[in-house]
């Protein structure tokens, strides 16, 4: 047998000897030889699918060494392996090109053994494979997302139904112990203490709906979004699932920063993120998610990404984690690229991140060196002037309201909070007997405040049938759910939303929002009034 050597003797000698092999090198397979004793050879082909000059130049002389290191120990164990059992070799890897990136490609060999029926040798052919890779990975992973968002889906039927129970409860809790504070003098320890309880109350509340939002299975519209609220949600779902090794630490711009946007969407892409980060210390490290008002200048924004210059809101995911090599800076954001194990990452998560980030009209900037860290910062236009006056609006003076709860805990601390507040109110546990009141005497009634999930008839519902002889009728309504539970809500005037649990003063800012000549629908809770 002639030796594999890169002499172009050896090359034709091979191309003449049969006319199946002069086929073999006419097809787009690469023809390739192995040896135990680690000797090489490569024909034209194969070094042309690796974008090598013919003849090999350039090129490592042990073509091994250009297989992927996540895939090299396994691809020559099983090469050996082949060897001594004299079995036929078939393999997928990676190999990188002589441009840098890494191509995926399957190998089929059979042993051949000399004159004293050793092995002495694996020959065989290579193909690329990297669309079909490309493909089937794309297939899987939308395997992937459909069996999450089935499983999702079951989880946000369950989570919502719980979620209601969950906040009827909080707002009893929070509500006797804004009674049981309210006869208690300021200066005592007593007192303190029940202020202490009332922030429990409202974490808790807060991580229900951002557990929610995670949940979530309807697409949310673009909306204005606090940043502030937005990290503070990351906060509470990141610092489980990091570990004990890391230090995690937000450092929060004092100035409010408004942004355009989906808060889901934007929340899960600085979630994956920080998963990212989390990969990158396994041995420990910090990881810091700071926001910030940034001036963007024109020769910055023509650097990142064609950015306008002016006012951005700039979110910093920062760790101190092994960095990325140079050499796969440019390839992060690529589809299907990853640097982790097989099976670790499907390489769609940064791309993914890139085109939230770019849709909402921003762009992502990468710092990155190895053994030091990596710093991604995401630039978003800010809003100039979304939240308007900060003074909160005085509260109704008295009036009379419906109040319609089925919970029969949360109606009583309802009826109280609203009766310390000065307002006369009548209740009703159903919908069925709210519209009853409501066709009786409705015009006694300066406002109605309707729970959404009510028995019979929900909230929308009644107030739907109620618009009809009541058009002008101020409504509030109140849900311990947030997106789901606005199902029925399209068309109907509704002048807010409270979000449970709430307190006297959210209660009351929200009745006299809807008796407001200039009334709107707004959104409020127990977390977004400070």
């Amino acid at each position: 047998m002639q030796e594999p050597t890169n002499n172009p003797s050896f090359r034709r000698a091979s191309v003449q000897s049969a006319p199946w092999e002069r086929a073999l090198m006419g097809s787009n397979d690469g023809l390739w030889e192995w040896r135990p004793n680690g000797e090489t050879w490569a024909s034209p082909q194969f070094w042309r699918l690796l974008d090598f000059p013919e003849d090999g130049a350039g090129a490592p002389q042990d073509f091994t060494t250009l297989i992927h290191p996540s895939d090299y120990p396994r691809s020559m164990e099983t090469m050996r392996a082949c060897c001594v059992d004299c079995k036929p070799f078939d393999l997928q890897f990676r190999m990188q090109s002589s441009i840098g990136e890494f191509r995926w490609f399957r190998a089929h060999a059979l042993v051949y053994k000399d004159a004293s029926d050793k092995p002495f040798s694996l020959s065989g052919s290579i193909k690329d494979i990297t669309d079909f890779k490309l493909s089937a990975e794309a297939n899987r992973e939308r395997e992937r997302r459909l069996f999450r968002r089935q499983r999702m889906d079951a989880l946000d039927c369950l989570a919502s139904g719980i979620s209601h129970e969950f906040n009827n409860l909080l707002q009893a809790i929070r509500g006797y112990i804004s009674f049981a504070a309210g006869s208690l003098d300021p200066e005592l320890e007593a007192f303190d203490d029940l202020c202490k309880a009332t922030e429990a109350v409202d974490r808790a509340a807060l991580l229900t709906r951002r557990l929610l939002d995670f949940a979530g299975a309807e697409e949310q519209p673009e909306h204005l979004i606090d940043l502030h609220e937005t990290v503070l949600g990351l906060v509470d779902l990141v610092r489980p699932i990091i570990g004990g090794d890391l230090s995690f630490r937000s450092d929060l711009c004092e100035q409010t920063l408004m942004v355009r946007g989906d808060e889901t969407s934007l929340r899960q892409s600085l979630l994956n993120l920080c998963i990212n980060a989390r990969d990158a210390m396994p041995s420990g490290g910090e990881l810091l998610v700071r926001t910030e008002l940034f001036e963007l200048s024109a020769e910055h924004g023509a650097s990142i990404g064609e950015l306008k210059p002016g006012p951005y809101a700039r979110i910093v995911v920062s760790d101190t984690g092994s960095g990325i090599p140079e050499h796969h800076r440019d390839k992060v954001f690529q589809p299907f690229y990853t640097t982790k194990e097989i099976g670790k990452g499907t390489g769609l998560g940064l791309p993914s991140v890139l085109g939230t980030v770019e849709g909402y009209g921003g762009h992502i900037e990468l710092q990155t060196q190895v053994n030091v860290g990596t710093t991604f910062a995401i630039y978003l236009p800010v809003e100039r002037g979304a939240l308007g006056s900060t003074e909160p609006p005085p509260t109704a003076n008295g009036g009379s309201v419906l109040y319609v709860e089925d919970d029969p805990v949360a109606r009583g601390v309802g009826r109280r909070m609203l009766e310390a507040s000065g307002f006369a109110v009548t209740v009703a546990d159903s919908g069925i007997i709210a519209l009853e009141l409501l066709r009786s005497r409705g015009e006694t009634f300066d406002a109605v405040v309707l729970d959404i999930s009510l028995p019979g008839l929900t909230g929308p519902q009644v107030l739907r049938e109620a618009r009809s002889f009541l058009p002008e009728l101020p409504c509030v309504m109140c849900s311990g759910h947030v997106l789901r539970s606005h199902r029925g809500m399209d068309g109907l005037d509704i002048d807010a939303v409270l979000l449970k649990p709430f307190d006297a003063y959210q209660i009351s800012q929200a009745i006299h929002a809807s008796l407001s000549p200039a009334g709107r629908v707004t959104e409020l809770s127990s977390q977004a009034v400070r």
